[in-house]
């Protein structure tokens, strides 16, 4: 990785950040300040940028070359009823758009997800599919709930 000598508010990077369908509707004006603020590197052809796990406060914005992403686990299409901290599906962008619509959202060249059998063979335990709960990725909820009780009843504002 190179820090790259290109200028941060050069024109021609704006237009490809424009040209990103997440921040087509952005000002000049804010992509201008937002690239001042950035990291501007060069990175070797094939060279990985970001590994599952790894921490990192930076925004990437992939200028040239290809992003493919691959998520170690199945797409959270359904809220979950049993402690995680998303309660509805508006919360969850993978249960309003396929898989394809967004790759083409993100801006990526191929995005893949660990397949819900993938993930459950992957536990080496004989029939997972009784021992697991499943219900954030297929919708399938194995204990009833109420649907008017969500975490904003036990929350203060």
């Amino acid at each position: 990785m190179l820090e790259s000598k290109y200028l941060k508010d050069n024109i021609e990077n704006i237009q490809k950040l424009l040209a990103i369908p997440a921040l087509k509707n952005f000002e000049t004006k804010s992509l201008q300040k937002l690239l001042r603020l950035s990291k501007i590197r060069e990175y070797e052809n094939g060279e990985l940028i970001i590994e599952e796990g790894d921490l990192d406060p930076w925004l990437y914005f992939l200028l040239s070359g290809k992003i493919r992403i691959r998520v170690a686990g199945p797409p959270h299409r359904f809220p979950c009823h049993y402690g995680i901290d998303f309660s509805t599906r508006g919360e969850l962008i993978a249960a309003q758009k396929t898989v394809e619509e967004l790759r083409g959202y993100l801006g990526l060249d191929s995005l893949h997800y660990l397949s819900i059998d993938g993930l459950l063979k992957s536990t080496g335990i004989e029939n997972p599919e009784k021992n697991f709960c499943k219900a954030c990725f297929d919708g399938c909820y194995p204990v009833a709930f109420d649907e008017n009780l969500t975490k904003a009843c036990l929350e203060t504002t």
